[in-house]
């Protein structure tokens, strides 16, 4: 891992780089319009694009020990300027309406964060070396049976529907994760089936190799998977999702995940979400006993229309990790407040790119900080994020 001047050389190269190609890209894509090849992903609703993170985090009340800083998802790293992703799509969105439609999405990154969302079999060196790698984070196709409404069947590796964040950060309102992040997985590799119920609420159900499983699984029995989406009036959308299967070495040890998220518009300036996660495993907490870990958080997204250039963002959460599902044996809190700022909101190109600085502050029941001799700690981190 670099250190120091060099890597931050390194880092701002890269991303200069890639903001060049963005250029480009929009460049190209506007001389496409009216022309065979722009026409013909318009007209068949195929989507390509991407997007390019890096960022610092620094730990300010001291150095922690061996420049880790605890209980992190992917911003672990003490001053250490870092690629997080550069990721890359291309999908094409099916309709239900449509009697065999068929569509489905490529996705991969390459950066820091692909140490960490790799699934099993992908063959990935998961931990701090080699600090940038490759990953495929999504890869499956779709179907519309006509089935009624029409059925969605998505069959191969798809993102996880149990939490409120996720690993793609332009889905994200703040840089760093929340502690319930950690606890669902990344992925799914199964088939799914999705059917709309009412007008607003869909209901998928299907079956998979388990938590962040891919080409190989370390059991021999799948996982059952229930999600529920809908919308309430113009201002409530809320998900209650289920997860239930072994996800150990051992077919016997069920796990179940019960997740649920909401979020309120209570007006056009301001967004208020929650998300609250319960897992139960059969055999994960401490002697191989029942474990229970269980976790909410609250949200604010605030981006008033004359606040051209800058959003405010805020998460206050709560988790319990007595049992040990994560690793914690502890009670955790932390608050955390962002801003998104768009210092080019009015250009062409330029309005694609977002600066978000946060502050965070995390306190846990017990010494898990600085190698287990804090229960606390204070960050602050920046985030350059563009989307093309």
């Amino acid at each position: 891992m670099f250190h120091g001047s060099k890597k931050a050389v390194l880092v701002a190269a890269v991303a200069l780089a890639m903001v060049a190609v963005r250029a480009q890209a929009g460049a190209l894509e506007t001389a496409l319009e009216g022309t065979g090849p722009g026409n013909f992903l318009t007209q068949n609703n195929v989507n390509v694009g991407g997007w390019v993170e890096a960022s610092t985090t620094w730990g300010l009340l001291d150095d922690p020990e061996g420049d880790v800083l605890a209980g992190r998802a992917f911003d672990f790293e003490h001053a250490d300027p870092t690629l997080n992703q550069i990721g890359i799509y291309l999908d094409r969105q099916t309709d239900y309406a449509q009697a065999w439609d068929l569509g489905g999405r490529f996705e991969m990154i390459y950066g820091a964060d692909a140490r960490f969302t790799a699934a099993n079999g992908s063959d990935l060196e998961t931990g701090a070396f080699p600090e940038n790698q490759f990953d495929i984070t999504q890869l499956y196709a779709e179907v519309v049976i006509p089935v009624g409404t029409g059925l969605k069947t998505k069959i191969g590796k798809f993102n996880t529907a149990l939490g409120y964040e996720y690993v793609n950060p332009t889905q994200n309102a703040l840089y760093s994760h929340s502690f319930i992040f950690g606890l669902v997985p990344y992925t799914h590799t199964g088939v799914l089936a999705s059917y709309n119920i009412t007008e607003t609420g869909n209901l998928s159900i299907g079956v998979a190799r388990g938590w962040d499983q891919s080409l190989e699984d370390n059991n021999d029995a799948i996982e059952g998977l229930v999600f529920w989406t809908d919308k309430v009036g113009d201002q409530v959308t809320y998900a209650l999702n289920l997860s239930v299967g072994p996800q150990t070495e051992s077919n016997d040890h069920y796990r179940t995940a019960v997740d649920f998220w909401a979020d309120y518009a209570m007006s056009e300036d301001l967004v208020l979400g929650v998300n609250a996660d319960y897992v139960y495993d059969s055999a994960q907490g401490q002697d191989g006993d029942a474990a229970h870990t269980y976790g909410a958080a609250l949200y604010a997204k605030y981006n008033p229309a004359g606040w051209r250039y800058v959003g405010l963002n805020a998460r206050l959460e709560w988790f319990e990790d007595t049992s040990r599902i994560s690793g914690f044996d502890s009670t955790l809190y932390e608050a955390t407040l962002g801003a998104t700022i768009t210092p080019m909101a009015g250009h062409a190109v330029g309005q694609f790119w977002k600066i978000r600085p946060e502050v965070r502050y995390d306190y846990a029941s017990n010494d898990i900080f600085n190698a287990g001799t804090e229960d606390s700690q204070l960050t602050a981190a920046i985030e350059t994020l563009f989307s093309f």
